[in-house]
């Protein structure tokens, strides 16, 4: 098989020559599935020269059928030939075909995402977000209980940090890394065997963790930034994406969601409870390996990452210096999810998360590092495609 592609406006012109049977459509999902995750979400199909169409062709274009679907996307059948036509409405597929499509004179030769490289959109421009924090443990010492606080995690609230959800009262806590997205929270238990576990926000039922470290916003989102590759820039690294931020908004200090695919993440996570640390733990090379992880590698590529997380300007703040970008500071963690296409254009990220979490269990959490190490660095993490939701702060005197 043969594909041709074309662009006609914003849709995408694919003429398909050959057969599409059990030998082809693998290879043509991959194709097409390769289409949508560039954000080509109109799709318009010429079958004249498609010679043949089995069962497992039909089933690669219910494939991209559904990816389509999710994402407000489409795709049409025009020029079928009299089997493939015959096939498609005898499957109950007639919904497909368009016959009264006539194809244009004229169209473009490249083919390039229908998503533009930066998108702007103002949500709210006067919104600004409430920061809340916790400390009642720094490493590698003891657990302050006293500093300890469970935090709410409400649709209108998100955040990162060390904490564990509620156990019976002679249980340790197990506390590890946790990313909390509009009311959705995804927690790493500390141990190095475990998968994640989540919590969704529905009905009356609202996620809450103890938390030891915790540094939690709430509010409206200003705006969203949609960025995709183009060919003098394939990759974002995380401090870029923070700098644009920071540049529109001209404000010191944001809060944020980055939803987007992964080109590589560099992170940590624990894999013991920082409530086993007492005045006598000592924690040095090597030891520090028990009780906690590093990617040794940039991981999830292809992947979807859910990030949250706090960066300001200001040097006075007590936020981690990112190594990439000495003149800023930030704090962020990622939750792992699968790939799913974003659909284009302005979407709203309460029913984004929704999605997320109420498909694919999340693979991973963990706290997002800068590895600036002086042999085999590993840098930063970097995503290809996404969209931020940002907003400034209202009380950015909470992490001086």
């Amino acid at each position: 098989m043969k594909l041709t592609e074309k662009k006609i406006g914003n849709e995408l012109l694919v003429t398909l020559d050959g057969r599409l049977d059990a030998s082809w459509s693998e290879f043509f999902a991959d194709a097409m599935l390769r289409h949508v995750r560039n954000g080509e979400h109109q799709q318009i199909l010429d079958a004249e020269k498609l010679v043949f169409l089995s069962s497992a062709g039909i089933r690669s274009l219910l494939i991209l059928y559904k990816e389509l679907h999710a994402v407000g996307g489409s795709f049409k059948i025009v020029r079928a030939s009299g089997s493939v036509h015959k096939t498609l409405l005898a499957s109950g597929f007639g919904d497909w075909l368009d016959d009264s499509y006539i194809l244009p004179e004229t169209t473009d030769e490249a083919v390039s995402p229908t998503q533009k490289t930066d998108e702007l959109y103002e949500l709210d421009p006067s919104a600004l977000l409430k920061l809340d924090r916790v400390e009642a443990w720094r490493p590698w010492q003891p657990v302050n209980r006293e500093a300890c606080r469970g935090l709410t995690f409400s649709p209108d609230t998100c955040g990162i940090g060390i904490g564990a959800a509620e156990t019976g009262p002679q249980e340790q806590h197990p506390y590890g890394e946790f990313a909390a997205f509009c009311g959705h929270l995804a927690l790493q238990p500390p141990n190095e065997r475990s998968k994640p576990d989540f919590l969704i926000a529905e009905q009356k039922f609202t996620p809450e963790l103890d938390c030891i470290q915790a540094l939690a916003f709430k509010g409206k989102m200003s705006h969203l930034l949609r960025f995709a590759p183009d060919e003098d820039k394939p990759v974002y690294s995380l401090s870029e994406l923070m700098k644009h931020i920071l540049d529109i908004s001209d404000k010191s200090t944001l809060a944020c969601v980055i939803i987007g695919e992964i080109d590589g993440l560099v992170g940590a996570g624990m894999i013991r409870s920082a409530e086993e640390i007492t005045a006598e733990t000592k924690i040095e090379f090597p030891e520090i390996r028990n009780w906690l992880r590093f990617s040794g590698e940039r991981v999830f590529s292809g992947e979807q990452a859910m990030i949250c997380g706090v960066v300001s300007r200001d040097k006075m703040c007590s936020l981690p210096e990112m190594s990439s970008a000495p003149e800023l500071r930030g704090h962020f963690h990622a939750a792992v999810f699968p790939f799913h296409p974003l659909p284009n254009g302005c979407i709203d990220l309460n029913k984004t998360v929704s999605q997320f979490f109420q498909g694919s269990s999340p693979r991973s959490v963990m706290h997002l590092v800068d590895d600036n190490r002086e042999f085999n660095a590993l840098g930063e993490s970097a995503l290809i495609r996404g969209g931020i939701w940002f907003g400034a702060t209202e009380n950015p005197e909470v992490i001086q």
